[in-house]
């Protein structure tokens, strides 16, 4: 009698194009590490970082970048480490704050995540809003500006901010953030050509250009580049997908994508100083006419797009940070792939729709939103990384050597120093109008 035949399993092959695309930036790899952090730390400050450089003077501007990056990439290095020697999964798992830190510790890092990661969400928001609102602002036009920007606010947040925002795992987003990556580097060269065209050349308006400047300002500008930087919120969730994760290559992948970060800041914030001098706007982008040429009107349609891309980059470990708070009392929520779809789907549209609702109501030279920003940007890209490998064991001079050790405290003196000014520049701000 014949055996019973058992069905043969096939299992559904990727298309052509799909082939091709996981070819180009397979998931888990270097490339891919590398445009998503250049995604998420270009569309924190791209915009903002011109005015670091009327305020500070280009040397000074060049200096601190250049530093802010190095500590950046030194302290993931410190926390990569840290998650390789106590073996921890994420930034808010309990593992990753030493005992010897007290109790507590996990959720202090968790709501610091949160808080940071969702207020991320809020000023993309307001960002996206802000194009919006010039880009309507026809004087022809019968509709109201308001009735527009909530048409194509809705728009955005139904065909963007939701669906980005439900992948469980952040490799997913990589193509979202080559695009992003993409458009925003065409904002960077629409800087440059506008620059050539308008300041450039014989016959041009002159601007009077600081190498270096003192008081104040400066300490303002330092504020905004340490904001620029903050890449610290994704790099947990790819060090877990990488192919082979190793605190060696992700720092590596980190210093590559920190190094196009400082290019494309010091080519923005140089031509973009050169153009308007000391009459240097807060947001570039918004002082350029939309109507000038198609170029303008091009770069105000793509920027928007990667400031969607982007939003679901700072959503996601925000998501994660409420779902290790959720996860002591309820269980299924103490690791992602066990969230059942229908709250994780109502979750992210309620964090999404709340962070829109904010965005709309909340300006953004809010004095409030700000000292948050650089409260967390303090703890999440310096002090915690320098506690935690501090006291994950096994930390001397004789043990990690003379530069790992210097360093390692000038990391927790700079995130102090960034809290203290960043704070500082803050109220300085509010005080002087």
């Amino acid at each position: 009698m014949d055996s019973e035949a058992v069905p043969e399993i096939h299992s559904k092959q990727p298309g052509k194009i799909t082939s091709c695309l996981d070819k180009l930036l397979p998931a888990g790899g270097a490339f891919s590490n590398v445009v998503t952090l250049t995604a998420v730390s270009l569309g924190s400050g791209v915009m903002a970082i011109p005015l670091s450089f009327q305020q500070t003077g280009v040397i000074t501007s060049l200096l601190i970048n250049t530093a802010i990056a190095f500590f950046t990439v030194y302290s993931v290095y410190i926390l990569m480490c840290t998650v390789d020697k106590t073996r921890a999964v994420t930034y808010r798992s309990k593992p990753l704050p030493a005992p010897s830190l007290g109790p507590g510790w996990d959720y202090l890092a968790a709501f610091n995540m949160f808080i940071f990661g969702f207020g991320s969400c809020v000023f993309f928001v307001i960002s996206v809003g802000s194009l919006l609102l010039t880009a309507t602002d026809d004087p022809a036009s019968t509709v109201p500006e308001t009735e527009w920007v909530t048409g194509l606010w809705s728009l955005c947040l139904g065909c963007h901010y939701v669906p980005l925002s439900l992948p469980k795992e952040i490799n997913s987003l990589r193509y979202a953030s080559l695009l992003s990556c993409l458009f925003i580097g065409y904002l960077v060269v629409m800087v440059i050509i506008h620059c050539c065209m308008n300041a450039l050349g014989p016959n041009k308006p002159e601007h009077k250009i600081d190498m270096f400047k003192s008081g104040n300002d400066p300490i303002v500008g330092f504020s905004m580049v340490l904001f620029s930087y903050l890449c610290h919120i994704d790099t947990f969730g790819l060090y877990t997908e990488m192919t082979i994760p190793s605190p060696a290559r992700m720092s590596r992948d980190t210093a590559v994508a920190m190094a196009i970060t400082e290019i494309m800041y010091i080519l923005c914030g140089v031509f973009a100083y050169l153009e308007f001098g000391e009459n240097m706007p807060s947001y570039i982008l918004l002082t350029y006419n939309i109507r000038e040429s198609p170029l303008i009107s091009v770069g105000y349609a793509l920027v928007g797009l990667a400031m969607c891309f982007i939003f679901p980059l700072v959503l996601q470990p925000a998501r994660d940070s409420l779902y290790y708070c959720l996860s002591f009392h309820f269980d299924s929520f103490r690791n992602i792939k066990t969230v059942p779809m229908w709250i994780h789907l109502i979750i992210c549209a309620v964090m999404s729709l709340v962070s829109m609702i904010m965005g709309i109501f909340i300006p953004k030279d809010n004095v409030w939103f700000s000292l948050v920003g650089c409260f967390c940007t303090g703890f999440i890209g310096f002090i915690f990384p320098a506690l935690f490998i501090m006291y994950a064991g096994d930390w001397n001079r004789k043990q990690v050597g003379w530069f790992n050790y210097v360093t390692t405290y000038l990391t927790l003196i700079a995130g102090v120093a960034s809290l203290v000014f960043g704070c500082g520049a803050v109220l300085y701000l509010e005080v002087t109008g």
